[in-house]
């Protein structure tokens, strides 16, 4: 399996809205981890870079997010019960579930590098 870092990608984004998006993951092979995977990690980083509003790229990562949960939970299964330290081959995958885990999570996905946006209480 090819674990390329995950970073800025020269990959076109296949969709710009959410029913571009739905689409576009109706002609994916979901059986076939690795590739999914593959193909998963590029669009995500192309999000990432893409602009577009907060609240499409937010329904764009909803429609995403069954697939990538299952991707990632396949990809994961490969370890249950597996001894350490892990092989050459199998860390390199291993270091890509991770790398899913610590890259996509939401605030980076919406666009923003900082800390979360806290918002003001309300006064009585």
């Amino acid at each position: 399996m090819n674990t390329q870092p995950i970073s800025a990608t020269s990959i076109p984004l296949q969709f710009t809205d959410s029913a571009g998006c739905k689409r576009w993951i109706d002609q994916l092979t979901p059986t076939n981890v690795q590739l999914t995977q593959q193909v998963l990690t590029g669009q995500l980083a192309s999000l990432d870079a893409a602009p577009l509003a907060p609240l499409e790229r937010l329904k764009i990562l909803e429609t995403l997010r069954e697939p990538v949960h299952f991707v990632q939970n396949e990809s994961a299964k490969r370890y249950v019960g597996k001894p350490l330290p892990l092989e050459a081959g199998e860390s390199a995958v291993w270091e890509n579930v991770i790398a899913w885990h610590s890259r996509f999570h939401l605030p980076s996905c919406l666009g923003s590098t900082s800390s979360p946006t806290r918002l003001p209480l309300a006064s009585s």
